[in-house]
């Protein structure tokens, strides 16, 4: 499997943050229950239907939300690190250009 380039990886999670935190938030502030198979599991439970949902979208907000910054965070150190590998191989393929030229120069003093 091919793996995403970080870039790519930190573009996907920026577009992820919104709609994670939207679909919490909305879940968070339903005035009413969204899932009918809840409400017989919660009564066995002894929670309230309504507390037991805002509760999930809340977690749903604000963790999700953390996880996925951090998330970014690792992605954006692995871009950092991949262009400065980049940069490092890139150097060393000039020095070694600069060497081979100076060798094949005759030497004029």
């Amino acid at each position: 499997m091919r793996r995403w380039r970080p870039f790519a990886t930190g573009t996907w999670l920026v577009l992820g943050i919104p709609a994670m935190d939207l679909l919490g938030i909305s879940i968070m502030m339903a005035a009413a229950p969204l899932y009918s198979a809840y409400v017989q599991r919660t009564a066995l439970l002894g929670v309230g239907v309504m507390a037991d949902q805002q509760v999930g979208g809340a977690v749903m907000w604000m963790f999700g939300a953390v996880v996925q910054v951090g998330a970014l965070l690792f992605a954006l150190r692995e871009w950092a690190r991949a262009n400065a590998r980049e940069a490092g191989r890139l150097e060393r393929r000039g020095r070694s250009a600069r060497v081979r030229s100076r060798a094949r120069s005759p030497q004029t003093r």
